[in-house]
């Protein structure tokens, strides 16, 4: 355990001997605890999602962050601009996406928070966050949009629409509206 701190800022091969070491477990305490059996295929999978997220995640930590590239920045045209993200709750294999439509102005047009179930990775959230945005468009009748998720630097409304907890496990659909907190992130980035 003394080695994971040092390995933050190290090389990408010493991120991949950690993640395998993690998924090799993870595969075991599966099949040990559940007597789920992973496929040789499916560990790769794993090993290979984990260590591109962490280093995805590594470079935007250790990136300058300016206000500057907070903004949210409006659609083209006619377009309604839909921001999705996704949380993942490993310990109780379930998750939330949260979902915000919004016009040229940056008004929001609509809004959604949806629980997720039987998630089994952050990669899992994000893909049925992705569907839940196609859904969601297509209920609401958006036609033309331009869709952006997990970059919390343009997307901090669909992430606190996501983790809004006063609804804890109930489905939100909002039309033209959303919970303060996000409305006031909102209101700012019209600004």
């Amino acid at each position: 355990m003394e080695y994971l701190p040092r390995c933050h800022n190290t090389s990408t091969s010493h991120v991949e001997i950690v993640v395998i070491i993690w998924a090799l477990w993870f595969a075991r305490n599966k099949f040990y605890h559940d007597g789920i059996q992973f496929k040789v295929e499916d560990v790769v999978t794993l090993v290979r999602t984990q260590c591109q997220d962490y280093l995805a995640a590594n470079v935007r930590v250790s990136g300058s962050i300016s206000t500057r590239d907070t903004h949210w920045q409006p659609p083209v045209s006619t377009e309604v601009r839909i921001n999705f993200d996704a949380c993942f709750l490993q310990n109780q294999n379930r998750g939330w996406s949260g979902v915000v439509a919004r016009d040229r102005e940056g008004y929001v047009l609509g809004a959604y928070r949806r629980e997720m179930f039987h998630v089994t990775t952050p990669f899992h959230a994000e893909a049925l966050a992705t569907l839940h945005v196609v859904e969601f468009a297509t209920e609401m009748g958006f036609t033309s949009n331009s869709v952006e998720g997990d970059s919390r630097k343009n997307n901090m409304v669909a992430h606190l629409v996501e983790s809004d907890r006063r609804w804890d496990r109930l489905n939100r659909h909002w039309v033209k509206e959303i919970p303060d907190a996000a409305e006031a992130q909102a209101a700012e980035e019209r600004r």
